[in-house]
């Protein structure tokens, strides 16, 4: 979701004919721009309010629009913050703009040719945004017709992230584990080359295993995940490169589901912990290096009364991208044999996950029913124990030293998304 300001801009063209042409934010920003980005290349806003359509856009082809078969698939989505640059509306004006979204897409020719392009639009009129560079001239960029994008990468990209800036730069990771920039400017660069050492990316990947003799096992491959640092090495190349700092391998038939980074402004704002009844106090467990990853276990053995058989189970693991470290983990179970419905979120020490608990468990005896389960991590083994987490080295011996307390709640229905909130008047609290 993206805030919704005011604008007064209006073209009958590309809206609803029943939208007002006036946008405006509520007073505590609830009503937002929803951008949404489809398979069939086709960027929408939306009015978070009622639904309707803002406006539509077309993600442009480049040199793959001769060949009815091309296609551009959205793989990322980013806002970015503040800056200055022009969205031409009127012949193309420098100015500080508004928040701007930029997608990420793997554009695939007919030729199976696959490369990586980036669209970057204003969420409120959906207006390409073009950003001045020096000596630049001042072209008109337009609304109508496909969206312009700008090619970044000759082939898949890997993973992508927004570098800690605070000017929205987007780093993405080709296949030779070089970072390639946007924008690509002297600025960015500096500020990657001064960020690099806070930078932690971790990457699936997948390893051969060594069977024993005689094993009936079919399984030859692992899925790791594996920790990479950012370093600049001119023998190698011009840009930045990742290389690999520490590895976990899954378990036999674990593949990775999906990986979810710790919530923005780690211990921003907030309490640093909670006083209990007795006047002992419990200091929250704050590091922002954070990670959850969700897997799937396939071949997994259920007991079920005295009978045992192949199944599938869901894990759910909170690492430190910087070292590792394992902080906490737990085995769900797989209706269906699918992990599509876990659900989980997590935003400074409070990690909230939800599933469905299909009654098998201790013997066919368990509750079914979903279940939403919320875990908090706090320093020390006991309460007033202090470490500093928020200023502590994952490297510390003190960095694993946490306790989690965890409540399990029955729900009447499922969960289809799970997320923070964040108002501007502090409507809402997380403690």
């Amino acid at each position: 979701m993206y805030t919704m300001g005011p604008s007064t801009r209006e073209d009958r063209s590309t809206r609803s004919s029943d939208v007002p042409s006036t946008l405006y934010s509520d007073q505590f920003r609830f009503r937002q721009v929803i951008v949404a980005a489809t398979i069939e290349g086709i960027l929408y806003g939306l009015d978070s309010s009622d639904g309707r359509v803002i406006w539509r856009r077309l993600f442009g082809l480049g040199w793959a629009s001769d060949r009815a078969d091309g296609r551009v698939f959205p793989v990322k989505m980013y806002v970015l913050p503040e800056k200055v640059g022009h969205v031409a509306d009127d012949g193309g004006k420098e100015g500080t703009m508004n928040q701007t979204v930029v997608v990420v897409t793997q554009r695939r020719a007919h030729n199976s040719l696959v490369d990586t392009v980036v669209f970057e639009v204003d969420p409120l009129t959906g207006d390409d945004v073009h950003l001045l560079d020096d000596g630049e001239s001042d072209t008109s960029r337009s609304r109508y017709g496909p969206s312009e994008r700008k090619d970044m990468i000759q082939g898949l990209m890997i993973e992508s992230l927004i570098v800690p800036d605070g000017q929205g730069t987007v780093a993405m990771l080709d296949d030779f584990l070089q970072v390639q920039l946007y924008p690509d400017t002297p600025a960015t660069c500096a500020s990657l080359a001064r960020l690099a050492p806070l930078l932690q990316l971790v990457l699936p990947t997948r390893t051969s295993s060594t069977l024993s003799p005689g094993s009936d096992n079919d399984a030859s491959t692992r899925t790791q995940l594996v920790g990479h640092r950012l370093a600049f090495n001119d023998n190698v190349s011009t840009v930045q490169v990742v290389y690999p700092t520490w590895r976990i391998v899954l378990g036999p038939g674990e593949t990775i589901w999906e990986t979810i980074r710790n919530g923005k402004d780690v211990g921003q704002g907030l309490s640093l912990g909670k006083v209990l009844g007795d006047r002992r106090r419990l200091y929250k467990y704050l590091n922002r290096h954070l990670k959850v990853v969700l897997t799937e276990v396939k071949g997994t053995v259920a007991q079920t009364g005295l009978e045992e058989s192949l199944g599938t189970m869901c894990g759910l693991y909170v690492l430190d991208s910087v070292e590792g470290t394992v902080l906490y983990r737990v085995r769900l179970p797989a209706p269906e044999r699918r992990c599509d419905d876990v659900r989980a979120a997590l935003v400074d020490h409070w990690l909230v996950y939800a599933y469905f608990e299909d009654g098998t468990d201790a013997g066919g005896d368990g509750t079914k029913g979903w279940r939403i389960v919320s875990v908090e991590m706090y320093e020390g083994k006991k309460p007033d124990d202090v470490t500093r987490s928020l200023e502590l080295s994952s490297y510390s011996n003190s960095a694993t030293d946490i306790t989690t307390y965890e409540q399990a709640y029955l729900i009447p229905y499922g969960v289809t998304a799970l997320s923070t909130t964040s108002t501007r008047l502090g409507v809402t609290l997380k403690i």
